[in-house]
């Protein structure tokens, strides 16, 4: 025995592996030969005295014999039929004597029922025509002749009457009849008349029935009429066991030897290498085991193979190169991960370090090369993960950077840019498995794709069985609305009908409870860390601007045990190493992808330079705004800063949010439709209810089945509208399109085919009212966080990102809206401006480019298309051929993760949205409802925390709130329906027309109020009484 080296790959016999096939559900030799070779105790007897032997020569040791084999002689009984193959000679012969042969034994129980209905009728003392026929028939060793005689005669004299009965009667003949003795029940007499005409056949050695009616029953047994043929014989002749003699066989008293093998024991131990393969195969190769050995011939046949333990070899082989296969959907690794003994693979290491084979002999030819996941750690790598609300992308950087892709596990396919961008999507097909499979391992665990489904495969399985009810409900895509939505809980039933019951995201408190996060994290984590790019331990994950510390905290702990769900158990429980693990929050969204657009751009600042940015990023979910500088660091500790001043969004301008309003709207305009076949929908999040539609337009809360179903659909028949697809208008082109949406019928989903009429230019025209209420918004929050700023350094770099922002529309509604901003800023201050006659400079998404032809022509003079082409960013960028390096609107944020990340010393961010007690800015303007049933702002939500501000008089028992975190709240722009609101009361001892209510912000969704005299108010209550709300609840 020797210690190995764990310090390189190493050897691992296939001998001390193979007991891992045992248990494995997949099938393979070792399964095969357990549940049909290998499954019971054997019993081998030998009937040639000649062979028997006080000890048998095994070829082993005797210990090893003791411990599976038992040899005892015992007596048993032996018939000719069973030892046709066995000299007589040969044989231990106790005794002998004679009995049936089984193929007799039933037709000898009729004859002994037969016998036993003829002497109850015979032993009758009452006459009858039966008990006469059954003597007179009756053979000499049945009765006696004087009997038969008797018979006989009385047969006659009831023949002669008859006949004389009718001679004077002149009447027809009557036929003698068989009448039942009353000792006999009707089936007793019905079976022995059938019994009287069933006889014996001398040439097929089988019974054969006659008709057994009173006249052929005379003819046979009184008129000698023998109508039964010469080479039958009738059963009576065989009573009082009157047997031919080839009926009969020997049956032998003989000793045996018997020879019992314990084989469950023996292949248990052979398995578990406490039986070596070398003596296992003496053993079977012994001939008390010859059938033993066909048996295993017989499945090792199946494998084109006569060799047993390379047939193990190829089963343990297939069965860690598709170990990623079957848990990720991965391309298997080569076969020299196993035989190179420069490689070698993980799940060897850790079968050989949990089952303590660390210690080995030889192996000879047959073993596998394993490998300590340790010498895979990339200590000095990040990764960097933006997850996103419709998509993920994942990008690592070790000496260099690049993207990942997850979820399409064909390695060896080329390289597509929809790889990297990967669909925030989880499909379950079978989650008690897949959960069940997930808690057995600390790490890696052998769960399996064809369970639960994620990324590009999720998503495609989720579109192609779009108006499937089932697969709706398997699906869950909306796990970062879920996580940020207060009091969302949700309902997955997946698609062998189990269901999973989730809280909301903030309330999953215990970690046995299903994370969905968590477990995307998990499956990021295996296209992360697997033998191909080796291990991480350092991650940064960027987060929204909006996210407030505990959701952030919230999400790095579920991807923190996703993460750490895929490494290596070896790695997991080594402290050293797994102390070494982070994972934090870097960049924001939009920082994070301001630092690659700065540098893709070159836009980076020289010293004593200040470079104003502005990130308008249009996501799947909402839109975020971001604002602030980068500049080189007077202190010289990092190559540059970015300093973030002012943030805001729109919370209803995402994509998804777009796609619904579009759907609602079709939903609207084909009301009659929709009436009549009672079809239900979901009311969008910024969808307002229709007077009669009621019991058919649901909020989330109450939604049914078919409403999230019809809403899906709608929205996919009309996303080529809101992406622009080629050739989209020409598909609606009619103006007309039937659709088969879902009503609930029994419990059941029928679908019907609905003629939908399909506006394009209305639904354009909501697009482009939403897009402009969000890109309004973001010029006045930028052009107001500037001013506020005194800003100094033009223009203000504008960045689009997003995939939604490569949208033809929404640029021009963005170029219309600067443009308009633009020229009320030249004419209102061109003193201040000086000689700097542009502003603002905009950008499209990174990777692409705008139309600037199509955008100047929105424009008719020549001034107005001079100031644009100033305006828009129109260079033509050099693009890496690798698409793996690739900056665009939406991976630009995981390439600015990584340049902030930490340690790098590459950029510093310095957020001033972050309060000092590292929260974000309060992130609601607080109002009330004003002219026109608009919201007006009375708090702006750049007041600090802890700071109490006047709201409204206090001269009712109530007040209306309203609050929102949209930006048009800078203009008294949002309809009041579009805001949250919330009644507070106030106690009847401070209403007082005098008093004011004075709100201040404790916590991002926190508030207090009072009741005070606003002329002696000094910012602190007293012991007037305070009020806590909190807002967000829904």
């Amino acid at each position: 025995m020797k210690s190995i080296e764990t310090n390189r790959p190493f050897k691992i016999s296939i001998d001390a592996i193979k007991s891992i096939l045992i248990d494995d559900k997949e099938k393979s030799l070792i399964s095969e030969l357990k549940s049909s070779v290998f499954n019971k105790k054997d019993i081998v007897e030998v009937f040639n005295k000649s062979l028997f032997k006080d000890t048998y020569d095994w070829n082993v040791p005797a210990k090893i014999i003791d411990r599976y084999i038992i040899v005892k002689r015992k007596n048993i009984v032996l018939r000719d039929s069973q030892n046709k193959n066995i000299n007589k000679e040969n044989l231990y012969i106790i005794n002998t004597k004679k009995t049936l042969k089984s193929e007799y034994k039933e037709i000898v129980t009729i004859v002994n029922d037969y016998y036993k209905l003829t002497k109850k009728v015979t032993n009758c003392e009452s006459e009858s025509v039966l008990k006469n026929l059954l003597i007179a028939k009756s053979v000499n060793f049945t009765f006696n002749a004087e009997a038969v005689a008797k018979a006989n005669f009385s047969l006659a004299a009831e023949f002669a009457e008859r006949i004389l009965g009718w001679y004077f009667s002149k009447k027809e003949e009557r036929a003698l009849i068989i009448d039942k003795p009353d000792i006999l029940s009707v089936d007793e007499f019905e079976r022995i008349k059938k019994y009287m005409m069933l006889t014996y056949s001398l040439n097929t050695k089988e019974l054969k029935q006659y008709e057994y009616n009173d006249e052929c029953i005379i003819d046979q047994f009184y008129k000698d009429k023998n109508i039964i043929d010469v080479k039958d014989q009738l059963l009576n002749q065989f009573f009082n066991n009157n047997y031919p003699d080839d009926w009969y066989e020997n049956l032998y008293n003989i000793t045996i030897e018997e020879i019992s093998l314990d084989l469950p024991k023996m292949f248990s131990d052979w398995i578990d290498n406490k039986l070596d393969s070398e003596t296992f195969e003496k053993l079977l190769k012994s001939d008390n085991l010859s059938n033993i050995r066909c048996k295993i011939n017989e499945c090792l046949s199946r494998y084109n193979s006569d060799n047993l333990r390379r047939v193990l070899q190829k089963d343990l082989e297939n069965r860690y190169l598709n170990i990623d296969k079957i848990r990720s959907n991965m391309t298997p690794l080569s076969k020299s991960v196993l035989s190179d003994p420069n490689k070698g693979d993980w799940e060897v290491y850790e079968d050989a370090l949990i089952n303590n084979w660390l210690d080995t002999n030889d192996c000879e030819d047959f073993y596998f090369f394993a490998r300590n996941p340790k010498l895979d750690i990339k200590r000095n790598a990040v990764c960097a993960i933006d997850f996103g609300t419709k998509s993920t992308v994942v990008a690592i950087r070790d000496k260099d950077e690049r993207l990942l892709r997850v979820g399409n596990g064909n390695s060896y396919s080329d390289l597509r840019k929809e790889d990297f961008e990967n669909p925030t999507f989880l499909y379950f097909q079978n989650f008690n498995e897949f959960n069940e499979d997930y808690k057995k391992r600390i790490g890696r665990p052998f769960t399996k794709w064809s369970d639960v489904l994620v990324s590009h495969e999720a998503a495609s399985k989720f579109y192609d069985e779009i108006d499937d009810e089932k697969s709706y409900y398997a699906t869950f895509n909306e796990l970062k609305q879920w996580a940020n939505t207060k009091n969302r809980h949700q309902i997955l039933i997946d698609k062998s009908g189990n269901r999973v019951k989730l809280n909301s995201y903030l309330n999953l408190t215990s970690k046995a409870t299903f994370d969905p996060i968590e477990l995307y994290a998990y499956y990021l984590g295996l296209y992360i860390n697997n033998y191909n790019n080796g291990i991480y331990l350092h991650y940064t994950l960027s987060f929204p601007v909006n996210y407030g510390v505990k959701i952030q905290e919230k999400l790095l702990n579920s991807f923190e045990r996703g993460l750490k769900k895929s490494l290596p158990p070896s790695i997991l429980s080594d402290s050293n190493i797994i102390e070494e693990f982070e994972i934090y929050a870097g960049a924001s969204e939009p920082a994070a992808y301001a630092i690659s657009a700065l540098e893709t751009y070159g836009l980076e600042p020289d010293e004593n330079e200040e470079i104003a940015y502005g990130v308008f990023d249009f996501g799947g979910g909402t839109t975020d705004f971001d604002f602030g500088i980068e500049r080189k660091p007077k202190d010289g500790r990092r190559r540059f800063d970015l300093v973030q001043f002012g943030k805001g969004g729109n919370p209803y301008l995402g994509g998804e949010n777009l796609l619904q309003l579009l759907a609602y709207e079709v939903y609207k305009s084909n009301e009659s439709e929709m009436r009549r076949h009672q079809i239900q929908i979901i009311l969008p999040a910024k969808g307002r209810m229709q007077s009669g539609l009621e019991s058919l337009v649901l909020e989330n809360g109450r939604a049914t089945n078919e409403a999230y179903t019809n809403m899906r659909i709608l929205m996919e028949v009309l996303r080529p509208i809101w992406e622009e697809s080629e050739g989209y208008l020409d598909e609606f082109n009619e103006g007309r399109k039937t659709v088969k949406l879902y009503v609930e019928q029994d419990g059941l989903l029928i679908g019907k085919d609905i003629p939908l009429t399909v506006n394009v230019e209305e639904l354009r025209s909501i697009l482009e009212a939403n897009m402009f209420d969000g890109v309004n918004g973001f010029i006045n929050q930028m052009m107001n966080t500037f001013a506020n700023r005194n800003l100094t350094t033009y223009p203000i770099h504008i960045f689009l990102a997003g995939n939604s922002c490569q949208s033809k529309l929404l640029q021009e509604i963005f170029v219309k809206a600067l443009m308009e901003k633009y020229n009320d800023f030249l004419n209102s201050n061109s003193k201040k401006n000086g000689n700097n006659s542009i502003l603002y400079k905009l950008y499209p998404p990174l990777g692409t480019k705008f139309d600037i032809h199509s955008l100047l022509n929105i424009f008719d003079t020549k001034d107005e298309k001079m100031r644009l082409s100033n305006i828009l960013y129109g260079e033509n960028l050099s693009i890496s051929d690798s698409l793996d390096r690739v900056r665009t609107g939406k991976t630009g944020v995981v390439f600015g993760l990584l340049r902030s990340r930490r340690g790098g010393k590459d950029i510093r961010i310095i957020n001033e949205n972050i309060t000092n007690e590292n929260e974000i800015t309060f992130p609601y303007y607080l109002g009330v409802e004003y002219d026109n049933h608009v919201f007006r702002t009375v708090i702006p939500k750049s007041i600090s925390y802890d700071k109490w501000e006047p709201f409204e008089w206090a001269d009712e028992d109530r007040f209306e709130l309203h609050y929102t975190s949209d930006d048009r709240a800078l203009t008294d722009s949002i309809p009041i329906s579009e805001t949250e609101s919330i009644v507070c009361k106030i106690k009847k001892c401070d209403i007082d027309e005098n008093k004011k209510v004075f709100i201040k912000r404790i916590g991002i969704d926190k508030i207090q109020y009072c009741v005070a005299y606003p002329d002696t108010f000094d910012n602190n209550p007293g012991e007037a009484d305070v009020y806590n709300v909190k807002l967000g609840g829904n």
